[in-house]
């Protein structure tokens, strides 16, 4: 949300919920600063969260991501 000078481990976490208690599953999408630069993708993770480490940031870089 904004967040600047963040180190090369940033844990990622989400909320979400089901109204009839069914197990969730989500897909990240990790974007570059540059438009279109998918640089990560992982599938069906069935916790809300995930931590992003230096094999995929680079300092002085700004990243977006997505929840599906």
């Amino acid at each position: 949300n904004g967040r600047t000078g963040l180190g090369l481990q940033i844990a990622l976490s989400w909320t979400s919920s089901d109204p009839d208690g069914d197990t969730l599953r989500y897909d990240l999408y990790l974007f570059g600063s540059q438009t279109g630069s998918n640089i990560l993708t992982v599938k069906d993770l069935t916790e809300s969260k995930f931590t992003l480490t230096s094999q995929w940031l680079q300092y002085g870089t700004s990243y977006f991501w997505q929840i599906a």
